[in-house]
């Protein structure tokens, strides 16, 4: 018996088609949170994240609020008092936008700190994924939570756990009889997981194939027109506003002076308060309407992978092919599936 299972490992390892290319994956946000150290590092950064903030905010105000006195009070004042007043609010403004760049420009104080707390983690990461890739001869480890979309991988080529145990989290040591049937099993599948079967698709041709698409950016393009009618109607209110009190300046007493000044700079910020906020209703309006569609397609993809036994289906549409057979193409099959 003993000699049989010797006579299997050997025959298994010969048949291993030691040519085939051999690809993983890891899943760097998953391991990151996954540890500890991170977690704590990145505590620390929102901490000083959420306090720098506060201080920085608290200094716009404060030019805020003396451009709100200025406004108010700027027809009572002289010309050297506005230009005094003008120049204290404009440096004022400079020392906040300052401040600000100073905390979270791209190499700012919170780059350079989280440099300084995540940057060794991530470079055990990277041993680790280096140790894994030479042991095991992957041609290529890609990172699933980077830039380079993956629209469909093979769960059991994701080594991200294996990673986490090389660093010392969440392993757990298995009897030697268990540790044999892993590896036999490991032994029989190294074949099958060598030769990987990559496909291909331009999700954007995709989206553009499905009449759902059209649609939505119809039901946007109508919402975002209406957004618009509203901004006309609040901007011509403000701008017939700042006139009748320019024709009539001459006339008001400062009391009604203050009171037209008081109410057109109302008006001003509510314009200001709009525009922000119908950005946003549009940004979610669009997500809205194209999530579905979006999921739809994936779903599709998932399914032509799965039926197919692809191991990776990348997108074309990010730039990331530089040359792909045809017959790799898979959206005659997602379109299939999708009864386009």
């Amino acid at each position: 018996m003993k000699k049989f299972i010797y006579l299997l490992l050997i025959s298994l390892l010969c048949n291993i088609n030691v040519y085939s290319q051999k690809f993983a994956y890891i899943d760097s946000d998953y391991i990151l949170n996954k540890i500890p150290e991170f977690k704590q590092a990145q505590d620390k950064l929102d901490a000083l994240s959420v306090e720098w903030q506060k201080e920085i905010e608290k200094k716009f105000t404060d030019v805020d609020k003396m451009y709100r006195a200025y406004q108010q009070e700027q027809v009572l004042l002289t010309e050297p008092m506005k230009n005094k007043r003008e120049e204290a609010i404009m440096r004022a403004e400079k020392d906040a936008k300052d401040l600000q760049r100073k905390y979270f420009a791209p190499q700012g104080e919170l780059y350079l700190k989280r440099q300084e707390l995540v940057k060794p983690i991530q470079d055990k990461i990277y041993d680790a994924v280096q140790k894994i890739a030479s042991d095991n001869k992957y041609a290529v480890i890609f990172d699933s939570s980077s830039d380079l979309i993956m629209l469909y991988s093979n769960p059991n080529l994701d080594k991200s756990d294996k990673i986490l145990e090389i660093l010392g989290y969440q392993f757990k040591k298995q009897k030697m009889k268990k540790i044999f049937i892993l590896t036999l099993i490991g032994l029989l599948s190294i074949n099958s997981y060598s030769q990987n079967k990559f496909g291909y698709i331009d999700s954007q041709e995709l989206l553009l194939l499905m009449p759902e698409r059209k649609t939505a950016e119809e039901e946007v393009q109508t919402f975002a027109k209406s957004l618009e009618s509203q901004l006309q109607a609040m901007t011509a209110e403000y701008q017939q506003s700042v006139q009748d009190y320019q024709a009539n300046e001459a006339s008001y007493s400062d009391l009604v002076k203050q009171d037209k000044v008081t109410e057109i700079t109302g008006l001003e910020q509510r314009i200001q308060a709009f525009q922000q906020n119908a950005n946003e209703a549009l940004i979610a309006k669009e997500k809205e309407l194209l999530e579905p569609i979006l999921q739809k397609a994936r779903q599709a993809i998932e399914d032509v992978a799965k039926e197919g036994n692809y191991t990776y289906i990348f997108d074309k549409s990010v730039g990331s092919i530089l040359f792909a057979k045809e017959s790799e193409n898979i959206l005659n099959k997602v379109k299939k599936k999708l009864k386009l």
